[in-house]
């Protein structure tokens, strides 16, 4: 094995060296090695050529940037004019791309060479040079200021966390003003912070460092913090850590390719994905097959034949091709995918069992330990960032649900920001931002919470409504089922939503409507071993309770018990069967809380122990429904 492993990296690096040499020559030559080709440009012939297209686009965005003009506004002007990139609306960071990219001046540096016979030049190399020389001026707010704003770079927004940046304008009678301002604010969102003056802030702030300089003993401490952050800095082995890391992967994927090449895992099968893998990542990158070749140093023929499953690559370039590729060699082959499966439907499953008796610390655990072995797994993300979520309830048993609110805040916005902005799941990308606005409003973030809240799609604009049209007969009944069954979650959720905004008589009414509904879903099939009829009765109860008809009262709570025994005693697997909805199997697992204690105990000590049921409290009746529920 050791044999193999040193024919393996050296192999890899003579070949790394060759790939290196070989795109230093297509460079050397004019031609274009391969990529994404930048925005105004097209390829043909191996050669970049100008797109006629697309060319003025970029040129009209330099101009109007050397004018003055803002970047949001040459933003909105694009995008009214319907103009896109790649097919999509332009963004602000696309823009900067552009205004910063050399090339388009017809300069393309690479591993400190410079060739200009790539890329021909969209741009002036004075309208280049200008345009930079703006945006170093511009930096920081720079663009909107005539004065020096002394904390320009420096502060930080209290309330949302976004810079503090210098701004300028005209008063009513026309003389200057400046001040600082949120940039938040200045991008249109939400934020409660208003502008102010520049000389108050500064005055303020310059006021409390004259004093706090002024104490030497606090000075000589101010040194040594200074001292200290910068031999911490000088010791900082953060991207030796990164290129360690690196290393290991590299030869993890030499190891695993090595043992499965013993273990006889790489067979014809496994050829057809290796063929299959290169040729989406060719056409993903708009890269032909003689470009490839080129790149690696082989012909035309054996890439085709790699990609039509004649034969694969030899085992000292599938590591070559997985780093062109960005990718591990165990993906390139097809081996980690496999794997990979397994395991994560192993913490999911670890993960449910969990959460159906309320173990939070064991589903944290368990989400914690699928993220460190598979970090950019979003399914598991998502778990982990639920799992934080429901350790912050104060609805459950949870005695560190206050501690935890501060503990895990930062964790669980982080990772529901990183799921909104780069998963492509769109179920998980709605749950997760659905969560994270409820976490921003249960932190007292109201107006974060309803700005996300408000990317939300409506229900009319759900696809739900009109996906039907495009399924196949076979399709149709089991969507408009899981239709029906979501509609009536989403109303049945509502009604108890609106129970409490109401009087106690026609909340009455409510829950009457309520048991309509639930009749007409399950056509009277509906089972009571579910914890929703013990809240039922039991909240339907608590409003009797208040319109003081308390024999009523008792006897709703007798159904409560009943039901709430039956749902901790329930069966593993229940089926019902309904028009409306059809046959569906609910697994004991299925249930998710964060609360460890039985059902009953919960029933006893949370919800009976309401004020509200106070005045029945001590009743031979209600004394009887608590000694049934110990």
């Amino acid at each position: 094995e050791s044999l193999l492993e040193g024919m393996a990296e050296y192999y890899s690096a003579e070949l790394a060296q060759k790939v290196r040499r070989g795109m230093h020559e297509t460079r050397m030559k004019g031609n274009f090695c391969g990529g994404s080709i930048l925005y105004g440009y097209r390829v043909e012939n191996k050669k970049v050529l100008i797109d006629e297209e697309r060319a003025p686009i970029v040129h009209r965005i330099y101009e109007c940037y050397a004018a003055g003009l803002p970047v949001t506004t040459i933003l909105d002007e694009l995008n009214r004019q319907g103009v896109t990139y790649r097919g999509k609306p332009f963004a602000l960071n696309t823009i900067y791309g552009i205004l910063r990219n050399e090339r388009y001046s017809g300069v393309f540096q690479i591993h400190g060479e410079i060739f200009t016979n790539t890329y021909p030049a969209i741009i002036e190399e004075s309208l280049f040079q200008r345009v930079q020389d703006l945006i170093a001026n511009n930096k920081s707010g720079r663009h909107s200021m005539i004065g020096n704003f002394l904390l320009r770079g420096k502060i930080k927004c209290g309330y949302c966390g976004s810079s503090v940046n210098g701004e300028s304008g005209t008063s009513k009678n026309g003389k200057p003003c400046y001040y600082y301002k949120c940039a938040s604010r200045k991008r249109k969102q939400p934020c409660r912070k208003k502008t102010v003056r520049k000389d108050d802030l500064e005055s303020l702030v310059i006021s409390v460092i004259e004093q706090l300089f002024s104490d030497k003993l606090l000075l000589a401490e101010y040194a040594d913090r200074i001292i200290e952050s910068y031999e911490a800095e000088s010791r900082d082995t953060t991207v030796l850590n990164l290129l360690v890391q690196d290393l290991d992967a590299v030869e993890t994927s030499i190891r695993n390719l090595l043992q499965a090449i013993e273990a006889g895992i790489i067979t014809d099968s496994m050829k057809l994905d290796i063929g299959e893998t290169i040729k989406k990542l060719r056409k993903e990158r708009d890269i032909t097959q003689e470009e490839f070749a080129e790149v690696l140093g082989v012909s035309c023929q054996s890439v085709s034949r790699w990609e039509n499953n004649s034969c694969y690559p030899d085992i000292e370039l599938i590591p070559t091709i997985a780093a062109f590729f960005d990718i591990s060699t165990d993906k390139l082959m097809g081996i980690d995918e496999v794997a990979e499966t397994k395991a994560v439907d192993q913490y999911l499953k670890d993960f449910q069992a969990a959460i159906s008796i309320g173990n939070i610390d064991e589903c944290i655990r368990i989400a914690r330990a699928g993220v460190a072995e598979f970090p950019n797994n979003y399914t598991l993300l998502n778990k982990l960032m639920y799992a934080l979520f429901v350790a912050t309830s104060d609805d459950a048993n949870i005695v560190d649900w206050k501690e935890n609110r501060q503990k895990y805040d930062a964790e669980i916005v982080a990772l529901g920001e990183r799921i909104v902005k780069y998963c492509s799941d769109a179920k998980i990308k709605l749950e997760a931002t659905n969560r994270l606005a409820f976490h921003h409003s249960e932190m007292g973030r109201k107006d974060i919470a309803l700005s996300i809240y408000e990317t939300l799609p409506s229900i009319s604009d759900g696809k739900e409504w009109d996906i039907w049209w495009s399924l196949t007969d076979e399709e149709k009944l089991p969507h408009t089922r899981k239709f029906i069954l979501d509609s009536y979650y989403a109303l049945d959720e509502s009604l108890w939503r609106l129970k409490d905004l109401i009087p106690a008589e026609d909340a009455l009414k409510v829950f009457e409507k309520i048991s309509v509904l639930d009749h007409l879903i399950y056509d009277d099939s509906l089972h009571n071993q579910t914890w929703s009829n013990a809240r039922y009765y039991c909240f339907y109860a608590k409003c009797l309770v208040q319109l003081n008809r308390f024999d009523e009262a008792i006897k709703q709570l007798e159904l409560s018990v009943k039901s709430a025994i039956a749902f901790d005693n329930r069966p593993e697997e229940i089926k019902t069967n309904s028009l409306l909805l059809g046959e569906r199997v609910c697994k004991r697992t299925d249930f998710e809380t964060a609360d460890s204690r039985p059902f009953r105990q919960r029933v006893r000590e949370v919800w009976l122990a309401e004020k509200e049921f106070d005045a029945i409290r001590d009743t031979e009746g209600f004394k009887a429904i608590l000694e049934q529920l110990k």
